[in-house]
């Protein structure tokens, strides 16, 4: 059955924060799902935009998946003008809650730190990107394929595939002068992802040499004298040192 979206209002955000304080004390509190077509606590979407929980009647089996998807809906919506509506993504965090925060077998949730669902103008950047919801429809958005690195791994976690963070995604995309170059998100595609079995590098997502902790600082040390943006993914691969090599020839062997 598909829905229309809308958004919550300051009152419906409210609520939304309430109950997520409060599921941080009770397991099994149960989310305010009526909010959602309430409107004492939503507001008009100002499109006409239906959504489903599952694509297709299938569940979502990744970020990914979930991104392209969001990407595909919200298409019609200017992506400057939605990317900060708070109504927006707190209706759609509130909307896929049981996929965000699943019940475990005793029916408890276990919830992780707020921002993960709530997207509020009183966070910072690092808080904003970690949203489940409008995390993986910024990364499709900004970076089409090139978002498999960051929205694939194959870590799961709390039962669903949409509410787990990768590793290199903690490490790249919570740098914002990173995930806004296209440049750098494209290389550390081409160096990471393995497209053979549409999943990251074995040891990628680690700390040793080449990983992609180590990525994020060289490109830092990189941009005092280059000009990232303005270099090609080729140019920018031959740039990095020899720590990165391995990465190089697994990617030029596939």
């Amino acid at each position: 059955m598909s829905d229309r979206i809308r958004c919550l209002n300051a009152e419906g955000i409210a609520a939304f924060e309430r109950y997520l304080t409060e599921l941080a004390r009770n397991a099994h509190a149960a989310p305010p799902y009526d909010a959602l077509e309430s409107p004492q606590h939503t507001d008009d979407f100002g499109i006409e935009v239906t959504i489903d929980r599952a694509r297709d009647g299938v569940p979502f089996g990744s970020r990914l998946d979930f991104g392209k998807y969001l990407h595909e809906k919200l298409s019609a919506a200017d992506p400057t003008r939605i990317s900060r509506n708070y109504g927006l993504w707190n209706w759609l965090s509130l909307y896929y809650f049981e996929q965000l925060c699943p019940q475990g077998e005793d029916g408890a949730r276990r919830i992780g730190p707020k921002e993960l669902y709530l997207f509020s103008p009183r966070q910072g950047y690092r808080q904003h990107i970690r949203h489940l919801v409008r995390a993986p429809w910024l990364i499709v958005t900004d970076h089409a394929e090139n978002a498999k690195v960051l929205l694939l791994s194959p870590e799961r976690g709390r039962g669903s595939p949409l509410a787990t963070r990768s590793r290199i995604f903690e490490e790249l995309a919570v740098r914002q002068s990173i995930l806004n170059n296209k440049t750098l998100i494209a290389v550390a595609q081409r160096l990471y992802f393995d497209e053979r079995y549409g999943r990251t590098f074995f040891g990628a997502s680690g700390g040793g040499a080449g990983s992609a902790r180590r990525f994020a600082m060289v490109v830092q040390q990189l941009e005092l004298t280059y000009d990232t943006r303005a270099c090609g993914v080729d140019e920018l691969l031959r740039l990095l040192p020899r720590e990165f090599d391995d990465y190089k020839r697994r990617a030029a062997g596939q």
